[in-house]
């Protein structure tokens, strides 16, 4: 995108103003619907301003340079860019979404070193147990120290069965297991 360095502060300028607006909201706790308001009054003409800029100026680039294929992309996902204005829960990026699979993306080499595929399977449901222990702000090392003490009893036992033993059902029986109380007793 060197090709127009004035173009380029200028999108990410915009940029930064469409996240201060959310910063803003965050810092009044704004709900969904008075994102969805704050976005429409001020997010909308930020929006407009890029894509005006694309309309006109986008076209002076080739679709092989840098530029040109960001312009191309982003034009490309504008209609569902555009939804971001009116729903207030929809994030301004995938940062989270990202974040979440990223170690199921980092370990997906390493499960090729599990032996043989059902030692695969049992990496990725132990990944999916600690994903949850996280969502659920559980800490891991106590769920599945629990788990896997009580497992010899549930070995015949049915999926209803073993339900209670998932994290976020797990959780009610064992409140002590939040991290935040284990956070402030390490404190």
């Amino acid at each position: 995108m060197s090709q127009d360095p004035q173009a380029v502060l200028w999108v990410k300028a915009k940029i930064r103003e469409l996240y201060h607006i959310g910063h803003e909201c965050d810092k009044e706790g704004a709900g969904f619907e008075q994102r969805k308001e704050q976005r429409q009054l001020n997010a909308k003409p930020v929006m407009d301003e890029i894509k005006e800029l694309m309309e006109t100026k986008g076209i002076q680039y080739s679709p092989e340079s840098l530029i040109g294929k960001a312009i191309t992309y982003t034009y490309n996902r504008w209609p569902n860019m555009m939804l971001y204005l009116e729903d207030g829960r929809i994030r301004l990026d995938n940062n989270l979404a990202e974040n979440e699979i990223r170690p199921i993306t980092l370990g997906r080499k390493n499960y090729l070193y599990c032996g043989n595929h059902r030692a695969a399977e049992d990496m990725c449901v132990v990944q999916s147990l600690l994903a949850t222990c996280h969502n659920q702000d559980i800490n891991p090392r106590v769920y599945l120290n629990d788990v896997i003490t009580n497992m010899p009893y549930y070995e015949k036992a049915t999926s209803l069965e073993l339900a209670p033993m998932l994290p976020h059902r797990w959780i009610k029986d064992h409140p002590e297991a939040k991290m935040n109380k284990v956070r402030e007793i390490a404190k």
